[in-house]
């Protein structure tokens, strides 16, 4: 995948043409005014301090040049043809053109959209789990209008068992199957699903066939950096959300050889964290059998904080730079507040962290990735940093209104109950209060 320049991922504000509004947000609709169709937060919703629900907008190149080169007859050919669109071609076309936005940092690097065309044919399951989750973002993943969103799942789950038995050249459209059935799981089923560990499995189990299968590096298929950076995303995404019983190892000694190999390249999802979502996921994992057991290993904590401590990201990209040193304060600040407690180190990160991604526009498309480190952050806030607060509070309702995931409103809820206890004395961290509830909230 290509390297983003600092103006390739600009981010986009308001409507082009001053005619009639066509993205105007919903809340604005409701109460019958002009919106101006400022992305992700109108201005009216900003003054407002309201959760702000408009579509993503087309990418520049999806409007200039509509069409894409392919053989005739092909799905691409079919889904731009003019005239009557069924359902299914409606579904997959909100996907490519705008709900795939959601899954990468960089929309115009973005190989969820149209280049995932060609694997459809080869691996049916694939365009159900692309329509299923393009249901669901395209009503906010409102658990009262799912029913979509629940068909097209269930198709794409009895196809999936059958090519997942023998994925053969298939495994790369299977594993975006699997991928996309385990991460939209997780964001309709709200925060006391499992939030789609048996998809983590089956993902896993793709890539290890495909870690055995082109173990020297001149055998690497094309798409070996894009499967491994995605599922180690997935990985830390729910390191701290999986029961210690249910944890698959990561730190093999060929995932490792893959994330040496990969680790400072640009990734379209992980953009160039691919390395230290490796060492979240170990973290993540040691964090959640310590709030399980209360058994601390000093040796692998000081291993971990080291490698945490030690990383860069290979990147000249602002945004993109104060995105991957996030989740190293992430990584960092939970050793710490879960393990054993430093509140000034703690705190001192909290801040940075807040403040350097807050000074991103909400508007620009890396805020896809910010949730995850934002929650750990803003959890850590103490009574006194109120602008802080306000400002993490401000960024998940952003947050809500840039990608439509719902668990952002549950991590504001998450970060009341945590600021409550806090300030009442209690000394809590965002893991043990959720684990409280008997949630399993992912964010990302």
């Amino acid at each position: 995948m290509s390297r983003p320049s600092p103006d390739a991922i600009a981010p986009c504000t308001k409507a082009q043409d001053a005619g009639r509004s066509r993205w105007g947000c919903t809340e604005c609709k409701r109460r019958r005014v002009k919106c101006d169709e400022t992305f992700p937060v109108c201005v009216r919703c900003q003054k407002r301090g309201a959760v702000c629900q408009s579509a993503p907008r087309l990418r520049q190149w999806q409007i200039e040049a509509p069409w894409i080169n392919s053989r005739k007859g092909s799905s691409t050919t079919a889904l731009r043809a003019r005239g009557g669109v069924s359902d299914d071609t409606a579904l997959l076309q909100y996907w490519l053109e705008r709900a795939s936005q959601i899954m990468v940092i960089d929309p115009d690097d973005n190989p969820l959209s149209f280049p995932i065309l060609e694997y459809i044919e080869r691996c049916p399951s694939l365009k159900h789990a692309l329509q299923s989750t393009s249901a669901a973002h395209k009503n906010y993943f409102d658990p009262e209008k799912l029913s979509t969103c629940l068909e097209e799942r269930n198709w794409a789950i009895r196809l999936i068992i059958d090519e997942l038995t023998c994925p053969g050249d298939n495994i790369f459209p299977v594993f975006l199957s699997v991928l996309l059935l385990g991460l939209s799981a997780a964001w309709t089923d709200g925060p006391t699903s499992k939030c789609g560990q048996e998809h983590l499995r089956g993902a896993r189990a793709l890539v290890d066939m495909l870690l055995s299968s082109s173990s020297a590096q001149e055998n690497r298929p094309p798409y070996f950096g894009f499967m491994i950076g995605a599922y180690l995303y997935w990985e830390m995404a729910t390191a701290f959300l999986v029961p210690t019983n249910r944890q698959i190892p990561i730190n093999t000694h060929e995932i490792v050889s893959a994330v040496l190999e990969i680790g400072d390249q640009y990734h379209p999802i992980a953009g160039y964290s691919t390395e230290i979502f490796y060492y979240i996921g170990n973290l993540g994992r040691y964090c959640r059998s310590v709030i399980e057991t209360g058994i601390r290993d000093d040796i692998l904590e000081a291993l971990l904080e080291e490698q945490m401590t030690k990383w860069e990201p290979n990147c000249d990209v602002p945004e993109l730079k104060a995105l991957s040193d996030a989740y190293r304060h992430h990584g960092l600040i939970n050793i710490a507040a879960i393990c054993y407690r430093r509140d000034t180190t703690i705190r001192n990160r909290a801040l940075i962290i807040v403040r350097s991604l807050t000074a991103i526009p909400s508007s620009h498309a890396s805020t896809n990735l910010q949730a995850i480190p934002l929650l750990t952050a803003g959890s850590e806030l103490s009574a006194e940093d109120t602008h802080e607060r306000e400002s993490v509070q401000r960024r998940f309702k952003d947050l809500y209104s840039h990608n439509h995931l719902r668990g952002n409103l549950d991590a504001l809820q998450l970060l009341d109950e945590v600021w409550a206890l806090r300030d009442a004395g209690q000394m809590v961290n965002w893991l043990e209060v959720m684990l409280s509830k008997g949630w399993n909230m992912m964010l990302g």
